[in-house]
């Protein structure tokens, strides 16, 4: 008797581990997936079926009839169901990958599905002896076999029309899996009493696990997050709705160390599993949070992105909801996002790290573009007072919390019109697009130094935040100087700012400081 049992209970232990291991790695949030989960169940209800079946079959004159008949249509619908299933995660698959719905074929599928299963509920069937064990005969079995025939054919469609759609390395080991399936279930079929068809949808879940739902090919080993392939098969899954959907974009700068930890942050404030979003990494440095269900519910609702926790001054970062129609391509996708990367980053070289302030070349462009186009300004060189004093008593990360509290400071006070320049160290440079009259000059100042007035970064009275200015007016009728002129002029007016007593604007031309 052992004999007889011992493959389906060596195929329910190999399940049982494998289910195990399945279990502990992240899957895909897809319902391709998901219909994988419902069939590992399946399974699992089969080989514990066919365990008890082969054992109550064979020993029918000890076993109660109505044990050995349930535990039997329980072996014959849970088989039907695992056909059924693999057929439809096939083709779901297959809308995933073509982006073609296959809408009457799965419900053909069901038909079939719940004729079978009502057939072996409520068909006869007889049992035949032989030396080699027990087996089941009659309608019942018949319309096993419908079910097998009808699931086997239809793969071969599907595997024939779609085999370049599909890929060809997947499509080798699911077609090596279907093929060896339908092989040992047409020798179960003639040869009864042979017990192969447990070993074949053993053998197929294991190719399913390692190929198509195998964790690696769709999770980042870096971050634990869906990687860009993983981000893709959901984009698929995504489209095929056909309806507007959201997508909220992360675009990281500096370390990878520093980044994984600001994505892994994120992740942490996503309600994934109640709104059933996922995070994924497109890039090294590009964060992507997916609405499988509708983003409306969830935190995009008031248009906002969670910040990351673990960023801090020297790492970047920009983030941004999309809005997508349903109609575009997981390619149009992509290369939206790629070019919103692009432009990111190339801005960011632009910009000072610590402070977010234009570098000194972007600055130089900004300034030349209004001297090309006859846009009058205020060129201003600003110098913060004691600066080095600050850095001794405090310490310099207080010192950079200043430096990024005047460059805030200058940003709220002035125009987004006007250029601001972080020069370096705890040297500014500000052109007031414009502004040529000395009176609109100090009127601006004035509201700077009282924006810094208003500082909380210092922890006492030791010291205090003070700037030194020195401006140099332009007007389109004085000619067209160059940056480096501007500049000199600017900073020669700065000078005389701190010579006549710090804290004050100095304007070139004029007789006396500001203060």
């Amino acid at each position: 008797m052992y004999n007889l049992i011992k493959m389906p209970l060596t195929c329910l232990l190999i399940m049982t581990y494998t289910n195990f291991y399945y279990h502990t790695k992240k899957r895909m949030n897809t319902r391709t997936s998901k219909v994988f989960e419902v069939l590992v169940t399946a399974v699992t209800i089969h080989l514990v079926s066919a365990v008890i079946t082969e054992y109550t079959v064979n020993n029918r004159d000890t076993v109660p009839e109505p044990f050995n008949n349930i535990w039997h249509i329980v072996f014959l619908v849970s088989l039907t169901c695992v056909l059924c299933l693999i057929l439809d995660y096939l083709l779901l698959y297959v809308e995933r990958a073509s982006g073609r719905k296959q809408t009457t074929q799965k419900k053909i599928l069901a038909v079939v599905c719940l004729i079978g299963v009502c057939a072996e509920i409520v068909l006869p069937c007889r049992y035949i002896d032989t030396v080699h064990g027990a087996y089941m005969s009659g309608m019942k079995a018949y319309a096993l076999y419908a079910v097998v025939i009808y699931t086997m054919a239809m793969q071969i469609i599907i595997f024939s029309r779609y085999w370049e759609i599909l890929g060809k390395d997947r499509s080798r080991v699911l077609f090596a899996s279907l093929l060896l399936f339908a092989v040992m279930a047409g020798i179960q079929i003639f040869w009864p009493y042979l017990l192969l068809t447990d070993l074949a949808v053993t053998m197929f879940m294991l190719g399913i696990m390692v190929n198509t739902e195998d964790s690696h090919v769709y999770i980042s080993y870096y971050t634990g997050l869906y990687n860009e392939i993983g981000c893709r098969e959901i984009l698929r899954e995504t489209l095929l709705l056909k309806k507007p959907f959201s997508a909220g974009v992360y675009v990281f700068l500096e370390g990878k160390s520093d980044i994984a930890a600001a994505m892994l942050s994120v992740q942490k404030k996503i309600p994934e599993k109640k709104y059933r979003l996922i995070c994924g990494t497109l890039a090294d440095n590009v964060l992507i949070v997916l609405p499988v269900s509708s983003w409306t519910k969830g935190i995009a609702s008031v248009n906002r992105l969670p910040k990351p926790e673990e960023v801090d001054h020297k790492l970047g970062y920009t983030s941004e909801i999309f809005q997508f129609s349903g109609k575009e391509t997981v390619t149009e996708i992509l290369d939206g996002i790629r070019d919103y990367k692009n432009r990111y980053e190339e801005s960011a070289l632009q910009r000072d790290e610590l402070t977010g302030l234009l570098r000194r070349a972007a600055f130089i462009r900004q300034v030349e573009y209004m001297i090309n186009n006859k846009k009058g300004f205020t060129f201003v060189m600003i110098d913060l007072d004691d600066f080095k004093s600050i850095n001794d008593i405090y310490g310099h990360k207080v010192g950079d919390d200043v430096l990024k509290y005047v460059a805030n400071t200058f940003v709220t006070v002035l125009r987004t019109s006007d250029a601001v320049c972080r020069i370096g160290g705890d040297e500014f440079a500000v052109a007031l697009c414009g502004v040529t009259d000395s009176a609109t000059v100090c009127e601006i100042a004035e509201r700077v130094k009282k924006g810094l007035e208003e500082q909380t970064v210092l922890p006492d009275d030791r010291c205090a935040v003070r700037l030194s200015c020195g401006a140099k007016l332009w007007n389109p009728a004085d000619g067209e100087p160059s940056f480096q002129e501007l500049y000199t002029e600017a900073d020669a007016a700065l000078y005389k700012a701190k010579r006549g007593g710090k804290n004050r604007l100095f304007i070139a031309g004029s007789t006396a400081g500001e203060n």
